[in-house]
């Protein structure tokens, strides 16, 4: 990621910027001027239910993805009655971790959902794509910078007010996509190797369980012969 967001693909001019050397052809500006809309979620409590919209904040956000199964609920009343626009993504909008667990980015896949004070909702404009913009601030650099520019004495926040000031480089559509053509190849082999790690964890828990609690029982005798034949 550190390669692809500061050399590109197929470059042989770079040029310095604020950001450091990026290829020639590459624009540097202001965060927010690639966004439509950037803002944050509810700061009012709000009813919990066992059905309706989902409530998410900054704990069900990591590696790159809402994770939905954690996230709480609320009544639909509370949601269409209760919320601005501003706490109600949409699809394709990025929600960015600003208080607590700084700087995790994901990307927002379906409707009905809102956000808290704890996440921050950019919505990009049609001079960058989503997924670019997401892979883009995920990178180390754009990450050590967020981090680096947040406030609070005991816990720390980013403030939209800084972040959307951040300097980006941004290459033209067709070298967004490629780049996050690659991406999201080596993500989907990321997340079939969590799930295959996964599922050798619950094989190895499952082994030892039975191990002891005597459902399983090792041959010690036979052990002992196999090694005085080694």
């Amino acid at each position: 990621m550190q390669e692809l967001f500061s050399k590109g693909i197929g470059h042989t001019e770079f040029k310095d910027s604020p950001i450091g050397s990026i290829p020639f052809k590459w624009e540097v500006a202001e965060l927010k001027e690639y966004l439509s809309y950037i803002s944050y979620g509810f700061t009012n409590p709000m009813p919990e239910s066992d059905f309706g919209p989902l409530m998410v904040t900054a704990k069900d956000i990591n590696l790159l993805k809402i994770r939905y199964e954690t996230a709480r609920m609320t009544t639909l009343k509370a949601y269409e009655e209760d919320l601005s626009n501003k706490s109600r993504p949409r699809i394709n909008d990025i929600l960015l971790t600003k208080d607590g667990t700084l700087g995790r980015v994901a990307i927002v896949e379906r409707e009905n959902i809102c956000i808290n004070q704890s996440v921050a909702v950019l919505r990009t404009n049609d001079k960058v794509m989503p997924k670019f913009l997401l892979y883009l601030l995920a990178s180390p650099l754009y990450q050590r910078e967020m981090l680096d520019n947040s406030g609070g004495s005991t816990i720390k926040h980013i403030y939209i007010t800084v972040v959307d000031k951040m300097k980006v480089a941004v290459p033209e559509e067709n070298e967004q996509i490629k780049i996050v053509n690659i991406l999201d190849s080596l993500f989907t082999k990321l997340s079939l190797s969590e799930k295959r790690l996964n599922s050798f964890i619950k094989i190895k828990k499952a082994l030892m369980r039975d191990l002891l609690t005597g459902k399983v029982r090792v041959n010690v005798e036979n052990h002992q012969e196999e090694k005085m034949a080694v």
